[in-house]
């Protein structure tokens, strides 16, 4: 059971921010609707790694839990590039191919999420330890470092 308290309050603290945010009014720009994407996301990855981890403790099984560990994958690589869109964003609002770069990036996440999900990822459930690895695992480092530089 202490596995699942992080997660608990992981999916808590974005559920209330959700709440928080769009129950109010905002700024119609793009920069929001980015950030309210983040948001949505968030609490979707958040909402997966639970079920994920009660599927993993429990021992249901073990095709539902690495297609949920995919999922939560895919989920992290898009919140990933989210975030990474909003920085481009905020950064670089002047270039005149921003569309056409976005669009690019869009179908290169779409591919790799296709990927991850066709991709082998080994769950292994040792003394409260969970360790995920795989060919999955190791596309997901790849494009969130890329995202990331």
């Amino acid at each position: 059971m202490e596995l699942l308290s992080f997660p608990i309050c992981a999916v808590l603290i974005s559920l209330l921010i959700n709440i928080v945010y769009f129950s109010r009014h905002r700024v119609s720009n793009y920069e929001t609707k980015i950030y309210g994407g983040l948001l949505l996301t968030n609490l979707i990855e958040s909402i997966f790694a639970l079920l994920g981890l009660i599927f993993i403790i429990k021992n249901i099984d073990s095709i539902y839990n690495e297609w949920l560990v995919k999922i939560d994958y895919i989920m992290i690589l898009f919140w990933s590039f989210i975030l990474s869109l909003y920085v481009f964003y905020l950064n670089f609002s002047e270039i005149k191919h921003r569309k056409k770069i976005i669009v690019i990036y869009s179908l290169i996440n779409i591919c790799v999420s296709l990927l991850i999900l066709f991709s082998n990822v080994s769950i292994e459930y040792n003394n409260g330890v969970i360790n995920t690895f795989g060919l999955s695992t190791s596309i997901l480092f790849f494009m969130v470092f890329i995202y990331i530089i």
